[in-house]
């Protein structure tokens, strides 16, 4: 409670003559919601008996005087029947302000003091200089009262204890600061604001899209930031693999390609940071564009020329995101599906591996059946030796003298034997070249067993070449007896 200052008063009836009664009490100063009490005492003659007690508002002498209800609440009387007349008012407000003055009754008569002590009211004022700074300032806290025994200060920041009246601001000291009076229940002041400004904090970079970030889908990047004052649209800046590519808070890519894919940031500055010098930027976000298989091809890896019982090795490969994954590749001949995976390996070529070859290819995005991709198609021609050399004599009649005959040579081989890659053959003796041999007037000195032999550019000849079967060529002739 409050205490003011005293100011003894006696009262004096007559002349020459000493009172036997008399009220002392002093003026107060109250701090507006406080509750306070303010002292009094009093005497009178011996023997007296106090039977009522009262207080009043107003002077004694003019009729605008009110008694106070005393025990309702507002007033309480603090004092006693014997001397003491202490009152207590609670919950103080600006029309509390005025004179009081204190009245009693004894067994022989009413007593009234002359005098009044009077009750100034005042507010407790926070004061904050300055209320709004840059973080990193100073701040000042004062609380100021007209009361000249104002004491025990505390402060609150938004409805919570704070201690200390000088510090130097950071962002979390923005809120509302109002003070009281530790000594006074119920003072205290009108709360007073404090706003500090500060360069973005938290900012974030988020991808914002309803589906995956696939080729030809659309996506926006938005950016935010705790700043104040907050940052303003043109504050943003968008960047891609630390490049500069717009200006502003979100960034929307409406249809994705592949060149979209990158690591992206944003920056944000407002008044306290200045672009160019205290821009603040986000976390990375990395936008991978995925995308069905691309450039898919099928090669062929051979450290020969594929020829019949060498090796081969038909090899898939493609351009995806995500990458396709080995049992996302499928191979093909002639339009059949042969095996899965990203190779193929035929260890000993055979005829029969010759034919048109193509891979498929899959990933998640793209789905097997639905959106694979195919290769361009790579022939595998496996070549081979001749085989199945055969020599056929061709005649209208016998092989009789004087008649004709042709012997002709055929085979199987890859690539086909070339007409000079035949050679005839009469008792394992050369005896001309090409695939036939035509005996015009057969004479029996062209009798005799004869064979054929084929080559190609993957046998040489003296090397390889492959001879038929032989053929019996007996020319009869008519004999006269």
């Amino acid at each position: 409670m409050m205490r003011g200052r005293w100011l003894p008063l006696l009262l004096v009836l007559t002349p020459g003559v000493v009172s036997d009664w008399g009220v002392s009490y002093g003026s107060q100063c109250a701090v507006r919601g406080s509750s306070i009490v303010i002292k009094c005492s009093y005497d009178y003659a011996p023997g007296d008996i106090v039977t009522s007690v009262e207080w009043f508002k107003g002077l004694r002498h003019t009729l605008r005087k009110v008694a106070l209800p005393l025990g309702s609440g507002k007033y309480e009387y603090a004092g006693n029947y014997e001397g003491n007349c202490d009152l207590k008012i609670r919950n103080i407000r600006y029309t509390d302000e005025g004179s009081y003055f204190f009245s009693f009754s004894t067994t022989v008569n009413r007593r009234s003091s002359p005098h009044s002590s009077h009750l100034s009211v005042t507010d407790l004022t926070a004061v904050l200089e300055p209320s709004t700074v840059t973080e990193g300032e100073r701040v000042s806290l004062t609380c100021r009262s007209g009361c000249p025994s104002s004491s025990g200060q505390v402060w609150f920041k938004d409805g919570k204890p704070f201690s200390g009246s000088n510090f130097r601001a950071s962002r979390e000291s923005s809120g509302r600061y109002h003070c009281a009076l530790s000594s006074v229940e119920g003072a205290t002041s009108v709360s007073v604001e404090l706003n500090v400004l500060y360069a973005p904090l938290n900012v974030v970079l988020r991808k914002v899209s309803t589906e995956d970030t696939v080729k030809g889908s659309s996506v926006t990047l938005s950016c935010s930031s705790d700043a104040n004052p907050p940052v303003s649209l043109d504050g943003y800046s968008m960047y891609k693999d630390n490049h500069w590519i717009s200006s502003g808070p979100s960034l929307t890519i409406p249809v994705l390609e592949l060149r979209h894919s990158g690591r992206y940031h944003c920056r944000a500055w407002n008044n306290v940071s200045r672009e160019g010098e205290a821009t603040v930027a986000s976390a990375d976000v990395d936008l991978d564009v995925k995308y069905t298989p691309v450039n898919v091809v099928l090669r062929k890896i051979s450290t020969e020329d594929t020829v019949k019982g060498s090796s081969v090795t038909l090899s898939c490969s493609s351009d995806a995101n995500p990458p396709v994954s080995p049992d996302g590749y499928s191979m093909y001949k002639d339009e059949r599906w042969i095996s899965s995976g990203p190779s193929l390996t035929i260890p000993v070529l055979e005829p029969r591996h010759s034919g048109r070859y193509h891979c498929r290819a899959w990933n998640n995005v793209s789905r097997a059946g639905e959106a694979t991709v195919a290769s361009a198609d790579v022939d595998l021609d496996v070549k081979y030796t001749p085989v199945n050399v055969v020599l056929r004599k061709i005649s209208t009649e016998d092989t009789v003298k004087g008649s004709s005959v042709t012997l002709s040579c055929s085979s199987d081989a890859n690539p086909p034997v070339s007409p000079d890659g035949y050679s005839m053959y009469k008792d394992e003796r050369w005896i001309s070249s090409g695939p036939s041999l035509t005996i015009p007037v057969l004479e029996p000195r062209h009798s005799g067993r004869y064979h054929c032999r084929a080559w190609n550019n993957v046998s040489r000849a003296g090397e390889a070449t492959v001879a038929s079967a032989d053929v019996d060529l007996d020319v009869k002739c008519e004999c006269l007896i």
